[in-house]
C-alpha cells in the first residue's frame, strides 16, 4: 500500500492564540485554500507543557486477563471505560510513562511494555499524537494513587472476551467505551493468538 504524501491545497497562514488554560490551549488556525482563494479558521486544541505524545496503556496478565480502567470523566459526566492514559514527565521515556502512570491508577506493575501503535487520536481538534503499549504481566502490587481529579475502578476480564463484551455494553448503551480499547485489545490478541 501507497499512501502518498502530497503538498496540500490548504496552505497555513498563521496561529493565534485565543485561549490558554492551566491544562491546555485553545488556537485558532488560519489558513487559505489555495484552489479558490477563500480563507478559513480550524480551532486547535492542544495540551499545555506536556513533552512527547501521549501514552494509552492495556495491561494483560499472565492468566491473559485484560486489565482496564472504568474513569469518571468530568467532560462526559459518565465513567469510560478506557485504557490507562498519561503525559511523559521531563526526561521520561514513553516505556517509563507507561509503567508509571498504569502503577499509579492500577496498582498494578507491568513488565516490559510493548509498542502497539502511535499516531494522531483526535486529528480533527489535536495536533497531539498518542502512542499505545500493551504490559504483560500485569501483577496488583498495592493500590492505586489517583489525585484528585480521578475517580477509577479497576476492571479485569479475559483477553479473549474482552472485545465482545465491551462492544456488547457500549452498542447496548449499558457503558461507554474509549474507542481506542478495542484497537489495544485487537492488536494485543494478534500478538498473543488469541
Amino acid at each position: 500500500m501507497n499512501i502518498e504524501r502530497r503538498e496540500s491545497v490548504l496552505r497555513i497562514e498563521q496561529d493565534e492564540v485565543v485561549f490558554e488554560g492551566r491544562f491546555s490551549t485553545t488556537t485558532q488556525r488560519h489558513f487559505t485554500n489555495t484552489r479558490d482563494g477563500k480563507h478559513g479558521v480550524w480551532e486547535v486544541f492542544s495540551r499545555k507543557g506536556a513533552t512527547g505524545r501521549v501514552v494509552g496503556v492495556l495491561g494483560v496478565t499472565s492468566a491473559f486477563d485484560a486489565v482496564l480502567v472504568n474513569i469518571y470523566r468530568v467532560p462526559l459526566r459518565a465513567w469510560v471505560v478506557s485504557l490507562v492514559y498519561g503525559g511523559c514527565m521531563s526526561g521520561e521515556s514513553e516505556t517509563q510513562t507507561a509503567q508509571r502512570e498504569f502503577q499509579e491508577e492500577t496498582g498494578y506493575v507491568i513488565n516490559e511494555p510493548r509498542l502497539l501503535f502511535a499516531g494522531p487520536f483526535a486529528p480533527g481538534v489535536m495536533a497531539d499524537e498518542m502512542s499505545v503499549f500493551v504490559g504483560f504481566g500485569a501483577t496488583p502490587s498495592g493500590a492505586a494513587s489517583c489525585d484528585v481529579a480521578e475517580d477509577i475502578d479497576i476492571l479485569v476480564l479475559p483477553l479473549r472476551d474482552a472485545t465482545k463484551e465491551l462492544a456488547s455494553l457500549s452498542l447496548s448503551g449499558k457503558a461507554l467505551v474509549d474507542v481506542k480499547v478495542f484497537g489495544a485489545l485487537y492488536a494485543t490478541k494478534e500478538i498473543c493468538g488469541l
